[in-house]
């Protein structure tokens, strides 16, 4: 395999090797039997990229294009609200949420909070979100979450400290998602 985008997978095929030319990409369907699908890893490559590009809005691609790698603002309060905001697991509830204390010790009301997720048994990792918008400056308060209860037992469970967002990550936390914030 050498290289992926979104379910498909591309491969090289280790008996079609040749010093003169290059190899074709191949590409598994639904059924993982490999089909051509690039004449080139070039020719794929750069399919690739306008399929991703067909992924944003014209406004959307332009403020990428433009301005790639800053935060505005308001992104920038966020930022440093998620520094001052504690937490801590401090266990299950009955039913197998995972109960977190939560302690905003910022000046923002945020709507989540985005923690990290690792399990084992079987393995996966990701990040939930916390939804805090009861938790105003100051207060502390319990809330629940079901963690990927569904797939991984408690006792295989961790939660984790993520590090602080950067521009390009942004929307993988919640608390950049378009709402208001106080």
């Amino acid at each position: 395999m050498v290289g992926h985008f979104d379910d498909s997978r591309a491969f090289f095929k280790s008996t079609c090797t040749s010093p003169k030319s290059e190899l074709p990409v191949l590409g598994d369907d639904e059924e993982c039997n490999l089909e051509k699908i690039a004449d080139s890893f070039y020719n794929w490559i750069v399919k690739r990229c306008e399929d991703a590009r067909n992924f944003y809005t014209d406004l959307e691609w332009d403020r990428i294009k433009n301005n790639p790698y800053s935060f505005n603002d308001k992104e920038l309060e966020i930022v440093e609200a998620r520094k001052k905001i504690k937490w801590r697991k401090i266990g299950f509830s009955n039913d197998g949420d995972v109960r977190i204390l939560v302690r905003n010790e910022s000046n923002l009301t945020l709507p989540f909070l985005t923690i990290g997720f690792r399990g084992k048994n079987p393995a996966i990792e990701g990040s939930i979100w916390l939804p805090i918008s009861h938790v105003i400056p100051g207060q502390e308060y319990i809330v629940e979450h079901s963690g990927y209860k569904e797939y991984i037992s408690t006792e295989n469970s961790e939660f984790y400290h993520l590090p602080d967002p950067t521009p390009e990550e942004k929307d993988i936390f919640w608390e950049f998602r378009d709402i208001d914030i106080s």
